[in-house]
């Protein structure tokens, strides 16, 4: 099932404990499970790490561009 942009739910998940994606908010806990809701920078950011991977770069790589560029933004403050 897909989830945030597209993306599979397990990957998300294995995404947000690398620390490349944000987690989601808990919205409820039915019967059915716990419903998440992504933030919208978190769609896009799913969205854009699926590209990245597409165009071949590994999480690795992708983990270390986001840290430059948070670095970038907290540094141009």
């Amino acid at each position: 099932m897909a989830a945030a942009g597209g993306v599979h739910r397990d990957t998300l998940r294995r995404w947000v404990k690398l620390g490349i994606l944000p987690a989601p908010t808990t919205v409820s806990r039915g019967r059915r499970g716990a419903r998440s809701r992504w933030p919208v920078a978190a769609v896009e950011r799913a969205i854009w790490i699926r590209e990245q991977l597409e165009i071949g770069y590994s999480l690795a790589e992708i983990a270390a561009l986001l840290e430059e560029v948070e670095d970038d933004g907290e540094s141009g403050r």
